[in-house]
């Protein structure tokens, strides 16, 4: 599902996964997982447009597979709860200059 306005572009992924194109062409990956449990979807990770900033809602496996791989293909900002911020740096090797625990 995808909606579009001339201002902005949402993307639904899956589970509570959705890409975000903002109007200057930043890219918001929201709670990224791909294929969790085996589930295939037509969208694969290489089907992502991008991703400046990764936020997370919380820390749950089906929202956060896939902040690895993109943190490492874009250079990703992630932006996570601080009580999580150190253990999901250690776990997808988050460059520290690019986590933003809140």
């Amino acid at each position: 599902m995808e909606l579009t306005s001339k201002n902005l572009k949402l993307r639904w992924i899956n589970y509570a996964g959705y890409e975000i194109v903002l109007p200057n062409g930043k890219v918001i990956a929201l709670d990224p997982c791909i294929d969790f449990e085996g589930k295939k979807y037509d969208f694969t990770e290489e089907d992502y447009t991008g991703a400046d900033y990764i936020i997370l809602s919380h820390t749950h496996y089906d929202h956060t597979k896939d902040v690895g791989y993109l943190h490492k293909k874009f250079n990703s900002k992630v932006i996570v709860g601080a009580m999580s911020a150190l253990s999901l740096a250690q776990y997808f090797d988050i460059n520290p200059d690019n986590l933003y625990a809140v």
